[in-house]
Formats: C-alpha cells, structure tokens, sequence
C-alpha cells in the first residue's frame, strides 16, 4: 500500500513537471528565437576551457547562459563538418578537447544542482538565474521528485 501511495505521489509530480517541460520548451524557442541583450561571449575551445576551471574552482555553482549548450552544440556540429571537409588535425585536437570538456562541466554542474535540489525541494529563482534551460528543467524535475519523497515519508511512514 505504502509503495502504491509513493507511485501515486510521484506520479502526481511528474504530470507537474511535464507541463514544466512544456513552458522551458516554449521559453527556449523563444529564446532562441530572439536576439540577446546581454553580452554572450563567443563559444570557443578556450572559453569552455575557462568555464571548466572556474566551475571547479568554484563551490557555488556559476552563472552560464540559457543557451550555453545549445551554441556549444552548434560549434561541435560545425568543427565536424569543417573536420569531414578539410580533415583537419588542430580541429580534430580542439574537437576531443571540447568534448572532454563540456562531459566533466556537465559532471560538476550536475553534481552541484543535485546538492542544491537536497537542500531546498522548492526552486530557488537565483539558482534557476545561473543555469541553462536544461539545467533548469533538471533541478525543478529533482525539486518536484524530493517533494514527494518527503511528502510520502513524513505522511505515510513517520505519520501526520
């Protein structure tokens, strides 16, 4: 009965965050859609290389742009064609580079928003300020998943 409760539960919060999904997926069109503002600093093999290393320097989790991974997948997606036009060894070098890269970016970042998600299960709008529109459907996804964990354990195990 207890595990049926938390299924229910979790179900429940997964319906939420699919209509989550769909808003971030519109807001991302949008985004996408329209110019920048703000000053967006061109996605370069250095300037992963500079993010990696502050985002490890640092404990806090840093402030990347709603579209960090959508221009980086473009620049892998143009370095493979320019590889596949001219074979091009230093964009081959620089193509490896990059991967490696953005996976541990992806590992720190990731690691760090799930601690943020433990912390407080309710989505904080300064820490959803420094990620992408990826990094924010995963924390809300895990805010919304550790909210009904705790709900089902404060309600049908320790009791009301």
């Amino acid at each position: 009965m207890l595990t049926k409760t938390f299924i229910t539960t979790l179900l429940k919060a997964v319906k939420e965050v699919a209509i989550i999904e769909k808003s971030v997926r519109q807001a991302d069109q949008i985004a996408y859609g329209r110019e920048e503002r703000e000053e967006i600093e061109e996605i370069t093999p250095a300037y992963i290389a500079k993010v990696l290393w502050k985002e490890e320097k640092e404990e806090e989790l840093q402030r990347l742009n709603k579209d960090f991974y959508a221009r980086c997948a473009t620049l892998i997606k143009k370095m493979e064609h320019e590889i596949a036009s001219r074979s091009s060894f230093s964009h081959s070098k620089n193509l490896v580079l990059i991967k490696s890269n953005l996976l541990d970016l992806i590992k720190y970042r990731t690691q760090k928003i799930i601690k943020l998600a433990m912390v407080s299960h309710f989505p904080q709008d300064d820490l959803i300020n420094r990620m992408t529109w990826e990094e924010e459907l995963l924390y809300i996804i895990l805010c919304k998943i550790l909210s009904s964990w705790d709900q089902f354990i404060v309600n049908e195990i320790v009791g009301r």
